[in-house]
């Protein structure tokens, strides 16, 4: 048995014990993505196509990849769900710190992503995507990725706060505030910090 089919039967079984979608065909799809992922290490499908070890042309494996990323029913943010919340069931025994960063991907397309540090590596929570190029991502966005933060429902964090404004303009100050406000309703501690060699923003 190959390693890659070790993956697959893995990720395969998990997939089918935690993830309900209507078509079970999307469960198999999705699990050959994430082999695709896996074993490639990269995310551009016909790379992925390449590593799912399955009785059928790459070529036919991508194009089945592309429908189910064209799929308007299916809702990313619910599949990837119930993996969010086993991530932090798993560590909840530690203090939790989650990172803010803003990525591009692909073309012309933003990605505003939420995700908790394990071992120097951020692990994605929630996510905005959005149009637009490198460079400042409006406040709104920020405000608007930490309320589907804040559905996770961050029980264990303390309740206390300590934040250090950053206040580099009236929009920095404003941002921080805003960002305090839903900290404070959500129960976490907050911490701001701006640098080259800092996150954006911290939740610990």
């Amino acid at each position: 048995m190959t390693d890659r089919y070790k993956v697959y039967t893995k990720v395969l079984k998990t997939l089918k014990q935690m993830v309900k979608l209507h078509h079970p065909g999307h469960v198999v799809t999705l699990a050959m993505m994430i082999t695709g992922i896996v074993m490639s290490k990269k995310a551009q499908l016909s790379e992925m196509s390449n590593e799912v070890p399955v009785q059928a042309k790459d070529k036919s494996i991508e194009m089945r990849m592309r429908r189910w990323v064209k799929q308007e029913s299916l809702n990313e943010e619910l599949i990837f769900l119930p993996f969010a919340q086993q991530i932090l069931r798993a560590l909840a025994h530690l203090p939790l710190v989650v990172v803010m960063d803003a990525s591009q991907v692909g073309r012309n397309c933003m990605v505003l992503m939420v995700g908790v540090v394990y071992k120097k590596r951020a692990l994605p929570l929630v996510w905005l995507v959005y149009p637009g190029k490198k460079g400042h991502t409006r406040a709104e966005r920020h405000i608007q990725v930490l309320e589907k933060l804040k559905e996770l429902r961050f029980t264990h964090f303390s309740a206390d706060l300590r934040a250090q404004p950053t206040g580099r303009a009236p929009h920095c100050r404003h941002a921080s505030a805003e960002k305090e406000r839903l900290a404070v309703s959500a129960s976490w501690v907050y911490t701001s910090r701006l640098g080259a060699s800092q996150p954006g923003w911290v939740v610990g």
